[in-house]
């Protein structure tokens, strides 16, 4: 089953399965940076110098994942580099280590943005119990009335909404502006010549543009700015920069 998400506390780090001294798998890898994210913008200080750390980033370095999940510094290069090449974070090096970017954080920590998960909270009674039923329907409160949605507040949105017709406000990558912008453009290109996208032709575009761009912010813009262009519905690599790609399976790590 692949619908759907679950939240998983950080005091699971703390637990003496989490840290136990076994090597972690990829799996569980993946989830540990997660965990390890930040959940709000923050700071961090170093060497007198103050970096900037977003919701859904983390700074860290090749040896401390090393020694945090027990294995070798290549592996985890090659690793990182894999997570890169699907399209799942992107990495900022510096002098003092390497910011990682979990490029769909929203979708794994937020309450999601795609067709897969709820675009509303479950309303909660004086209980703390969701005001819905194990078969699906809403429950009853303790006054006899049922839960309504807010039809002023649904109106503010019809509204909003129309006003918004046309425009595409959708955060592909949130860390990027101008990068997020090229891949609505193309989306929109996509629109008028009439192959419009879906939800997964979306996510496969995102994964096969960080491939094709080795994880690079403006080659990507390029790429999209040449299918723009010449009104292309695929994305290719840009002919002075194509290298051999070099393919990593997960069983190579």
């Amino acid at each position: 089953m692949s619908i759907g998400w679950i939240k998983v506390d950080r005091s699971i780090m703390d637990n003496t399965l989490w840290k136990s001294t076994s090597p972690f798998d990829v799996r569980s890898a993946w989830i540990d940076l997660l965990l390890m994210a930040n959940f709000t913008d923050g700071e961090m200080h170093s060497r007198g110098r103050v970096q900037k750390i977003k919701r859904g980033q983390l700074h860290t370095s090749v040896i401390e994942l090393a020694n945090r999940w027990r294995w070798s510094r290549n592996k985890v290069r090659r690793y990182l580099s894999l997570l890169e090449a699907e399209g799942m974070i992107t990495q900022n090096g510096a002098p003092n280590g390497t910011t990682l970017t979990l490029v769909k954080y929203e979708v794994y920590q937020g309450w999601g943005q795609t067709d897969e998960t709820p675009n509303e909270t479950p309303n909660e009674s004086s209980n703390g119990t969701t005001d819905e039923s194990t078969d699906g329907t809403p429950n009853e409160s303790s006054n006899g009335t049922r839960y309504k949605k807010d039809k002023k507040g649904k109106e503010e949105l019809r509204r909003e909404n129309k006003g918004n017709k046309g425009k595409n406000n959708k955060a592909y990558f949130p860390n990027d502006e101008k990068l997020n912008s090229a891949f609505a453009d193309y989306v929109d290109t996509r629109k008028k010549i009439k192959s419009p996208m879906t939800d997964r032709a979306v996510d496969l575009a995102i994964s096969k543009l960080m491939k094709l761009s080795n994880g690079d912010n403006d080659t990507a813009i390029e790429i999209l700015n040449n299918s723009i262009v010449n009104g292309w519905k695929g994305l290719y690599p840009l002919k002075e920069t194509k290298k051999q790609e070099t393919t990593i399976n997960w069983e190579d790590l």
